[in-house]
């Protein structure tokens, strides 16, 4: 049976990927259920879930000023895709 509560230090692993993809259901209610009791852990969610936030604010500022851009440059896209073929073998 899997276990429904997440202990503190699970809801600090989970807490940053809930905000960049979905949770399975049983996490996701096993986190929302421990959110309900446990008030350090709603600060910290919080507090992530505000840096987040602001970054992403930020990077968008940066990006419409044109001092940085989105994508990654064509020689970081091809380091990356040398670095895959090479793990592959």
């Amino acid at each position: 049976m899997i276990k429904m509560m997440l202990s503190c230090k699970d809801i600090s692993e989970v807490a940053s990927l809930a905000i960049d993809e979905t949770l399975p259901w049983r996490k996701r209610m096993g986190m929302h259920l421990h959110l309900f009791i446990c008030k350090h852990c709603r600060t910290y969610v919080s507090q992530i879930g505000f840096i987040h936030r602001a970054l992403h604010h930020r990077s968008d500022e940066l990006v419409h000023m044109g001092l940085v851009e989105r994508t990654l440059s064509v020689e970081a896209k091809e380091k990356i895709r040398e670095k895959l073929e090479q793990q592959k073998g």
